[in-house]
């Protein structure tokens, strides 16, 4: 407990110094780096499917989507998107064909690693890439806000729901695949993402309506608990208990950035385009 409380604790503090004051490149490749870890360990979970190539051609088709999101014009932006996402499932779906040709028994494995393929370049890569599109200098400080504000909405619902669940947690939530989960536990995540969301606004983003946060506190909240659930799926049917080692106490990246991935494309959703709060 006491290596995974100081791990976490380093963790945020770099994360919250990063956002707030690194340059661009700095976090922005951070950012990439922690996707890209992310990526290979949901690709991982396939339990030895795909193969080095598989895994090579995915994760160059994620680095796309990523490198779009960091670099592309922002009056162009959407088109950018859109073109490096199709481009690398085209180039997945073509590693995909190309193997039975040269191994014609790997023929009823395609489907099966295509999906894996596909699925972490959608999972991991494109909803992670609004991490990217948030803290671009396009946006200045308030899409860092933003970031921060998705950030301690997924947070701050982790740790509450843990630390509730752990003293109040009677009433298993979904048993089948997050055994220790609670209806207790979730309610107590809730709370926390409304005080996290109320924090940042307080400091970073007080020009943002107190109706709007808190509905975006209880949506976000909501995808959060969602995105963790969504991990313990995938990490049950390949019987592991974390995604990887990387981070001590807390297994890998995606364990960490789970929840994180569903609340960032509504962060976009509601606060670039819903309600537009950055002149861009």
């Amino acid at each position: 407990m006491l290596v995974k409380i100081t791990t976490g604790a380093l963790l945020a503090a770099l994360a919250l110094a990063g956002i707030l004051w690194g340059p661009f490149w700095l976090v922005g490749s951070v950012a990439a780096v922690v996707l890209l870890g992310a990526q290979y360990e949901f690709l991982r979970l396939s339990a030895g499917l795909l193969t080095t190539g598989d895994l090579v051609v995915a994760l160059a088709g994620g680095a796309a989507v990523l490198a779009a999101a960091a670099l592309a014009p922002w009056q162009d932006f959407p088109a950018w998107m859109m073109a490096a996402t199709m481009l690398a499932g085209v180039g997945i779906l073509v590693r995909v064909l190309w193997t039975p040709l040269r191994e014609p028994g790997d023929l009823p494995g395609a489907s099966l690693r295509a999906l894996w393929m596909i699925g972490g370049l959608v999972y991991v890569a494109l909803l992670g890439s609004g991490w990217l599109v948030l803290m671009r200098d396009s946006l200045g400080s308030q899409g860092r806000g933003l970031v921060l504000l998705a950030g301690f909405v997924t947070w701050m619902n982790d740790t509450l729901a843990y630390f509730g669940g752990k003293t109040m947690g009677r009433h298993r939530m979904y048993p089948i695949v997050s055994p220790n989960k609670t209806w207790e536990g979730s309610a107590w995540g809730m709370v926390g993402s409304l005080a996290g969301a109320l924090g940042v606004r307080a400091v970073l983003l007080p020009e943002v309506s107190l109706v709007s946060v808190v509905a975006f506190a209880v949506t976000g909240g909501a995808l959060a608990q969602a995105g963790d659930l969504a991990e313990s799926v995938f990490k049950r049917a390949a019987n592991v208990k974390d995604s990887g080692e990387f981070l001590p106490g807390h297994g890998g990246f995606l364990d960490r950035i789970d929840a994180f991935l569903f609340v960032l494309p509504w962060t976009v959703v509601w606060f670039l385009l819903w309600s537009p709060l950055v002149s861009r």
